[in-house]
Protein backbone atom coordinates (compact mmCIF):
# COMPACT_ATOMS: atom_id res chain seq x y z
CA UNK A 1 0.00 0.00 0.00
CA UNK A 2 1.43 3.32 -0.87
CA UNK A 3 -0.16 6.39 0.78
CA UNK A 4 0.38 9.98 -1.19
CA UNK A 5 -0.41 13.36 0.17
CA UNK A 6 -0.75 15.96 -2.02
CA UNK A 7 -2.36 19.79 -1.68
CA UNK A 8 -1.83 23.27 -3.40
CA UNK A 9 -2.52 26.50 -2.16
CA UNK A 10 -3.50 27.56 -5.93
CA UNK A 11 -6.72 24.61 -6.05
CA UNK A 12 -7.49 21.45 -6.77
CA UNK A 13 -4.37 18.65 -6.85
CA UNK A 14 -4.57 15.74 -9.66
CA UNK A 15 -1.40 12.58 -8.81
CA UNK A 16 -0.46 9.93 -11.00
CA UNK A 17 0.95 7.12 -9.23
CA UNK A 18 3.63 5.23 -11.54
CA UNK A 19 5.76 1.89 -10.70
CA UNK A 20 8.57 0.55 -12.32
CA UNK A 21 10.30 -2.82 -11.91
CA UNK A 22 13.68 -1.52 -13.16
CA UNK A 23 15.24 1.36 -11.47
CA UNK A 24 12.60 3.84 -13.03
CA UNK A 25 13.65 3.25 -16.44
CA UNK A 26 10.23 2.23 -17.41
CA UNK A 27 6.79 3.07 -15.93
CA UNK A 28 3.72 1.62 -15.41
CA UNK A 29 0.65 3.33 -14.40
CA UNK A 30 -1.25 2.17 -10.94
CA UNK A 31 -3.50 4.49 -9.99
CA UNK A 32 -4.86 8.37 -10.43
CA UNK A 33 -6.38 10.70 -8.18
CA UNK A 34 -6.36 8.06 -5.70
CA UNK A 35 -9.88 7.82 -3.04
CA UNK A 36 -8.05 9.54 0.52
CA UNK A 37 -4.56 9.12 -0.87
CA UNK A 38 -4.28 5.84 -0.64
CA UNK A 39 -3.41 3.72 -3.73
CA UNK A 40 -3.64 -0.16 -3.16
CA UNK A 41 -1.97 -2.29 -5.65
CA UNK A 42 -1.96 -6.23 -6.07
CA UNK A 43 1.96 -7.27 -5.97
CA UNK A 44 0.47 -10.26 -8.58
CA UNK A 45 -0.40 -7.67 -10.75
CA UNK A 46 3.55 -5.89 -11.18
CA UNK A 47 6.13 -7.19 -12.89
CA UNK A 48 8.46 -7.43 -9.88
CA UNK A 49 12.51 -7.49 -10.11
CA UNK A 50 14.99 -6.41 -7.32
CA UNK A 51 14.92 -2.67 -7.76
CA UNK A 52 11.26 -1.53 -8.06
CA UNK A 53 9.93 1.89 -6.94
CA UNK A 54 6.66 3.80 -6.89
CA UNK A 55 6.44 7.35 -8.12
CA UNK A 56 3.74 10.08 -6.80
CA UNK A 57 3.27 12.92 -9.61
CA UNK A 58 1.08 16.14 -8.17
CA UNK A 59 0.00 18.30 -10.55
CA UNK A 60 -2.10 21.67 -9.69
CA UNK A 61 -2.31 24.45 -12.46
CA UNK A 62 1.30 24.37 -14.60
CA UNK A 63 3.07 23.54 -11.79
CA UNK A 64 4.08 19.83 -10.61
CA UNK A 65 6.20 18.17 -8.22
CA UNK A 66 6.92 14.11 -7.92
CA UNK A 67 7.96 12.10 -4.83
CA UNK A 68 9.34 8.43 -5.33
CA UNK A 69 9.59 5.59 -2.66
CA UNK A 70 12.89 3.57 -1.48
CA UNK A 71 13.61 0.63 -3.72
CA UNK A 72 12.45 -2.32 -2.70
CA UNK A 73 12.39 -5.75 -4.29
CA UNK A 74 9.16 -7.90 -5.19
CA UNK A 75 9.42 -11.59 -6.43
CA UNK A 76 8.91 -11.48 -10.53
CA UNK A 77 5.83 -13.14 -11.44
CA UNK A 78 5.51 -15.45 -14.30
CA UNK A 79 2.06 -15.02 -17.16
CA UNK A 80 -0.95 -16.13 -15.98
CA UNK A 81 -3.18 -17.48 -18.51
CA UNK A 82 -6.73 -17.56 -18.24
CA UNK A 83 -9.49 -19.62 -20.21
CA UNK A 84 -12.99 -19.28 -21.73
CA UNK A 85 -14.39 -22.21 -22.15
CA UNK A 86 -18.39 -22.83 -22.78
CA UNK A 87 -20.52 -23.39 -19.58
CA UNK A 88 -23.06 -25.84 -21.78
CA UNK A 89 -21.94 -27.63 -24.79
CA UNK A 90 -25.37 -28.63 -26.48
CA UNK A 91 -23.60 -30.33 -29.54
CA UNK A 92 -23.56 -34.24 -29.78
CA UNK A 93 -19.65 -33.99 -31.63
CA UNK A 94 -17.66 -30.15 -31.89
CA UNK A 95 -17.10 -27.73 -33.32
CA UNK A 96 -16.50 -26.18 -29.86
CA UNK A 97 -15.37 -22.75 -29.63
CA UNK A 98 -12.68 -22.07 -26.94
CA UNK A 99 -10.41 -19.22 -25.62
CA UNK A 100 -7.37 -18.22 -23.85
CA UNK A 101 -6.60 -14.84 -22.73
CA UNK A 102 -3.02 -13.94 -21.10
CA UNK A 103 -2.22 -11.36 -18.58
CA UNK A 104 2.08 -10.61 -19.96
CA UNK A 105 2.39 -9.29 -16.59
CA UNK A 106 4.54 -6.56 -18.55
CA UNK A 107 6.55 -9.47 -20.00
CA UNK A 108 5.88 -8.88 -23.96
CA UNK A 109 3.12 -10.61 -25.85
CA UNK A 110 3.02 -14.55 -26.70
CA UNK A 111 2.90 -15.81 -30.06
CA UNK A 112 -0.38 -17.37 -31.16
CA UNK A 113 1.31 -20.80 -32.14
CA UNK A 114 3.08 -20.51 -28.73
CA UNK A 115 -0.15 -21.35 -26.78
CA UNK A 116 -0.83 -25.08 -26.98
CA UNK A 117 -3.99 -26.66 -26.58
CA UNK A 118 -4.96 -30.61 -25.91
CA UNK A 119 -7.62 -32.66 -24.56
CA UNK A 120 -7.11 -36.09 -22.63
CA UNK A 121 -9.48 -37.71 -25.10
CA UNK A 122 -8.30 -36.28 -28.64
CA UNK A 123 -4.74 -35.39 -27.45
CA UNK A 124 -3.29 -32.58 -29.46
CA UNK A 125 -6.24 -30.09 -30.56
CA UNK A 126 -4.58 -27.09 -32.24
CA UNK A 127 -2.72 -23.51 -30.95
CA UNK A 128 -3.97 -19.70 -30.93
CA UNK A 129 -5.84 -17.62 -28.67
CA UNK A 130 -8.61 -18.72 -30.29
CA UNK A 131 -10.00 -22.01 -31.41
CA UNK A 132 -12.84 -24.13 -32.86
CA UNK A 133 -12.07 -27.52 -32.02
CA UNK A 134 -14.13 -30.96 -33.13
CA UNK A 135 -14.49 -32.47 -30.01
CA UNK A 136 -16.01 -36.04 -29.87
CA UNK A 137 -18.45 -37.13 -27.16
CA UNK A 138 -17.39 -37.10 -23.63
CA UNK A 139 -15.62 -35.31 -20.49
CA UNK A 140 -12.74 -33.61 -21.77
CA UNK A 141 -10.01 -32.52 -19.52
CA UNK A 142 -8.11 -29.58 -21.95
CA UNK A 143 -4.70 -28.18 -21.01
CA UNK A 144 -3.64 -24.94 -22.22
CA UNK A 145 0.21 -24.58 -22.19
CA UNK A 146 2.52 -21.18 -23.29
CA UNK A 147 5.93 -19.97 -22.29
CA UNK A 148 5.76 -18.12 -18.84
CA UNK A 149 7.88 -14.99 -20.00
CA UNK A 150 10.73 -16.51 -17.33
CA UNK A 151 12.23 -19.59 -19.20
CA UNK A 152 9.49 -21.79 -17.69
CA UNK A 153 5.94 -22.65 -18.96
CA UNK A 154 2.55 -21.80 -17.70
CA UNK A 155 -0.25 -24.01 -18.33
CA UNK A 156 -4.48 -24.04 -16.97
CA UNK A 157 -6.50 -26.79 -17.07
CA UNK A 158 -10.47 -26.79 -17.78
CA UNK A 159 -13.31 -29.26 -18.21
CA UNK A 160 -15.97 -29.48 -20.77
CA UNK A 161 -18.12 -32.20 -21.53
CA UNK A 162 -19.57 -32.69 -25.49
CA UNK A 163 -23.07 -34.75 -25.38
CA UNK A 164 -22.97 -37.83 -26.93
Amino acid sequence: MVFVNASHSQGQVSVLVLFSADEGTTWQPVSRDPANGEVVVGVASLLGGPRCVFRAIATAGLQSAFADTPFFELPRNPRQLHLSLPTKCTCTTGPVALAASVNTRGLGAIAPQDIHWSSDLDGEIGFGYTLTADLRPGQHQLTVTAPDGLGGTISERGIIIVGG
